[in-house]
Protein backbone atom coordinates (compact mmCIF):
# COMPACT_ATOMS: atom_id res chain seq x y z
CA UNK A 1 0.00 0.00 0.00
CA UNK A 2 1.41 3.55 -0.71
CA UNK A 3 2.35 5.47 2.67
CA UNK A 4 0.79 8.70 0.59
CA UNK A 5 2.45 11.35 2.64
CA UNK A 6 3.38 14.70 1.10
CA UNK A 7 5.97 17.08 2.15
CA UNK A 8 5.54 20.58 1.52
CA UNK A 9 8.22 22.85 0.93
CA UNK A 10 7.71 26.55 -0.60
CA UNK A 11 10.28 26.71 -3.71
CA UNK A 12 10.32 28.34 -6.87
CA UNK A 13 9.88 25.95 -8.69
CA UNK A 14 10.97 21.54 -6.76
CA UNK A 15 14.39 17.52 -12.09
CA UNK A 16 15.32 14.10 -13.25
CA UNK A 17 17.29 12.54 -10.72
CA UNK A 18 16.33 8.96 -12.38
CA UNK A 19 12.76 8.53 -13.95
CA UNK A 20 9.88 7.16 -11.93
CA UNK A 21 9.74 3.14 -12.28
CA UNK A 22 6.41 1.61 -11.60
CA UNK A 23 8.56 -1.77 -10.99
CA UNK A 24 10.21 -0.44 -7.97
CA UNK A 25 11.27 -3.24 -5.00
CA UNK A 26 7.62 -2.89 -2.79
CA UNK A 27 10.14 -2.30 -0.25
CA UNK A 28 11.11 0.28 -1.20
CA UNK A 29 9.92 4.29 -1.06
CA UNK A 30 9.30 6.20 -4.10
CA UNK A 31 10.57 9.78 -3.02
CA UNK A 32 9.26 12.30 -5.83
CA UNK A 33 11.26 15.64 -5.92
CA UNK A 34 9.80 18.54 -7.77
CA UNK A 35 11.73 19.32 -11.09
CA UNK A 36 13.37 22.55 -9.68
CA UNK A 37 16.71 22.21 -10.56
CA UNK A 38 19.11 19.72 -12.85
CA UNK A 39 19.13 16.24 -11.79
CA UNK A 40 22.52 16.82 -9.91
CA UNK A 41 21.84 19.66 -7.98
CA UNK A 42 18.75 17.69 -6.87
CA UNK A 43 20.21 14.88 -5.68
CA UNK A 44 23.00 17.28 -3.86
CA UNK A 45 20.60 19.23 -1.85
CA UNK A 46 17.91 16.63 -1.07
CA UNK A 47 20.21 13.35 -0.14
CA UNK A 48 20.07 13.92 3.25
CA UNK A 49 16.61 13.80 3.61
CA UNK A 50 17.03 10.88 1.39
CA UNK A 51 19.56 9.26 3.81
CA UNK A 52 17.67 10.16 7.20
CA UNK A 53 14.04 8.91 5.66
CA UNK A 54 15.66 5.25 5.06
CA UNK A 55 17.70 5.13 8.30
CA UNK A 56 14.64 6.24 10.43
CA UNK A 57 12.38 4.23 8.09
CA UNK A 58 14.69 1.59 7.99
CA UNK A 59 13.50 1.19 4.30
CA UNK A 60 15.31 1.70 0.85
CA UNK A 61 14.25 5.22 -0.62
CA UNK A 62 14.45 5.60 -4.18
CA UNK A 63 15.07 9.47 -4.90
CA UNK A 64 13.01 10.08 -7.93
CA UNK A 65 11.97 13.04 -10.05
CA UNK A 66 10.53 14.28 -13.70
CA UNK A 67 11.69 16.22 -17.08
CA UNK A 68 9.37 18.62 -16.06
CA UNK A 69 6.20 20.15 -13.55
CA UNK A 70 3.54 18.82 -15.54
CA UNK A 71 5.10 15.42 -15.81
CA UNK A 72 5.58 15.21 -12.32
CA UNK A 73 2.71 16.66 -11.07
CA UNK A 74 0.85 13.87 -13.53
CA UNK A 75 2.89 11.20 -11.75
CA UNK A 76 1.84 12.34 -8.62
CA UNK A 77 -1.96 12.10 -9.92
CA UNK A 78 -1.50 8.69 -10.44
CA UNK A 79 0.10 7.80 -7.50
CA UNK A 80 3.84 7.05 -8.88
CA UNK A 81 5.42 8.39 -5.63
CA UNK A 82 5.17 7.33 -1.55
CA UNK A 83 6.66 10.60 -0.73
CA UNK A 84 6.39 13.92 -2.62
CA UNK A 85 8.23 16.97 -1.87
CA UNK A 86 7.01 19.73 -3.85
CA UNK A 87 5.64 23.46 -4.23
CA UNK A 88 2.47 24.16 -1.59
CA UNK A 89 0.49 25.12 -4.33
CA UNK A 90 1.15 21.56 -6.10
CA UNK A 91 0.90 19.81 -2.95
CA UNK A 92 -2.88 20.89 -2.31
CA UNK A 93 -3.99 19.96 -5.59
CA UNK A 94 -2.36 16.12 -4.43
CA UNK A 95 -4.49 16.06 -1.62
CA UNK A 96 -7.91 17.17 -3.44
CA UNK A 97 -7.24 15.01 -6.83
CA UNK A 98 -5.21 11.85 -5.03
CA UNK A 99 -5.79 11.24 -1.54
CA UNK A 100 -2.02 12.49 -0.31
CA UNK A 101 -1.39 13.59 3.16
CA UNK A 102 -0.01 16.45 4.60
CA UNK A 103 2.71 15.62 7.20
CA UNK A 104 5.10 18.23 6.79
CA UNK A 105 5.28 22.06 6.13
CA UNK A 106 7.97 24.33 5.85
CA UNK A 107 7.53 27.98 7.04
CA UNK A 108 9.32 29.39 4.68
CA UNK A 109 7.44 31.75 1.92
CA UNK A 110 8.88 31.99 -1.54
CA UNK A 111 8.96 35.29 -3.32
CA UNK A 112 10.46 35.93 -6.87
CA UNK A 113 13.86 37.47 -7.35
CA UNK A 114 14.45 39.43 -10.56
CA UNK A 115 17.86 38.99 -12.07
CA UNK A 116 19.67 40.69 -14.46
CA UNK A 117 23.47 40.81 -15.28
CA UNK A 118 25.65 43.19 -13.09
CA UNK A 119 26.33 45.92 -15.57
CA UNK A 120 22.67 46.73 -16.52
CA UNK A 121 20.79 50.08 -16.29
CA UNK A 122 17.89 47.81 -14.77
CA UNK A 123 17.28 49.10 -10.95
CA UNK A 124 13.72 48.65 -10.24
CA UNK A 125 10.77 47.04 -11.65
CA UNK A 126 9.58 50.19 -13.67
CA UNK A 127 12.87 50.02 -15.35
CA UNK A 128 11.93 47.01 -17.10
CA UNK A 129 9.34 48.84 -19.55
CA UNK A 130 10.11 47.36 -23.18
CA UNK A 131 12.24 44.59 -21.60
CA UNK A 132 12.32 40.82 -22.39
CA UNK A 133 11.45 38.90 -19.10
CA UNK A 134 12.12 35.20 -18.72
CA UNK A 135 9.79 33.27 -15.85
CA UNK A 136 9.86 29.51 -15.08
CA UNK A 137 7.17 27.59 -15.85
CA UNK A 138 3.15 28.55 -15.36
CA UNK A 139 3.15 25.77 -12.75
CA UNK A 140 5.96 27.33 -10.62
CA UNK A 141 4.21 29.49 -8.22
CA UNK A 142 6.50 32.71 -8.73
CA UNK A 143 6.01 32.69 -12.47
CA UNK A 144 2.03 33.62 -11.44
CA UNK A 145 3.66 35.47 -8.08
CA UNK A 146 5.96 38.08 -10.86
CA UNK A 147 3.27 38.32 -12.73
CA UNK A 148 1.15 40.02 -10.20
CA UNK A 149 4.18 42.00 -9.44
CA UNK A 150 4.62 42.95 -12.96
CA UNK A 151 1.16 44.11 -13.47
CA UNK A 152 1.38 46.37 -9.93
CA UNK A 153 4.08 48.49 -11.67
CA UNK A 154 1.94 48.74 -14.95
CA UNK A 155 3.76 46.40 -16.79
CA UNK A 156 1.91 43.75 -19.47
CA UNK A 157 2.85 40.87 -21.41
CA UNK A 158 2.53 41.92 -25.04
CA UNK A 159 2.25 45.71 -24.03
CA UNK A 160 5.14 47.10 -22.37
CA UNK A 161 7.29 43.77 -21.41
CA UNK A 162 7.66 40.54 -23.72
CA UNK A 163 7.05 37.82 -21.45
CA UNK A 164 9.33 34.37 -22.17
CA UNK A 165 8.40 31.14 -20.21
CA UNK A 166 11.18 28.84 -19.64
CA UNK A 167 11.57 25.07 -18.97
CA UNK A 168 12.31 25.75 -15.60
CA UNK A 169 14.04 27.84 -13.41
CA UNK A 170 17.59 27.48 -14.15
CA UNK A 171 16.39 28.04 -17.98
CA UNK A 172 15.41 31.54 -17.58
CA UNK A 173 18.68 32.11 -15.32
CA UNK A 174 20.60 30.99 -18.25
CA UNK A 175 19.12 33.16 -20.59
CA UNK A 176 19.66 36.34 -18.82
CA UNK A 177 23.67 34.76 -18.87
CA UNK A 178 23.26 34.07 -22.66
CA UNK A 179 21.99 37.82 -23.50
CA UNK A 180 18.93 36.41 -24.83
CA UNK A 181 16.34 37.99 -22.30
CA UNK A 182 17.18 41.50 -19.81
CA UNK A 183 15.68 39.62 -17.07
CA UNK A 184 15.17 36.72 -15.59
CA UNK A 185 12.46 35.45 -12.35
CA UNK A 186 13.61 32.98 -9.86
CA UNK A 187 13.03 31.52 -6.31
CA UNK A 188 14.77 32.61 -3.63
CA UNK A 189 15.18 29.03 -2.90
CA UNK A 190 16.34 27.89 -6.13
CA UNK A 191 18.24 31.41 -6.62
CA UNK A 192 20.49 30.99 -3.19
CA UNK A 193 22.13 27.39 -4.50
CA UNK A 194 23.88 29.19 -7.17
CA UNK A 195 27.26 30.27 -6.52
CA UNK A 196 28.71 33.51 -5.90
CA UNK A 197 29.61 34.11 -8.68
CA UNK A 198 26.23 34.42 -10.64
Amino acid sequence: MKRLLIVFCSLAALVNVSTVSQAESPDTIVFGILPYFSPAKLMELHKPIKERLSKDLNEKVSMVSAPNFKKFRERTREGGYDLVFTAPHMARLAELETGYQRVVMSTHRGRPIFLTKQDSQINTLEDLKGKKIALPPPRAINHHVALKALKEHGLEDGKSVTIVTTPSHSSALLSVLNDQVDVAVMGKSPWGAYKKEY
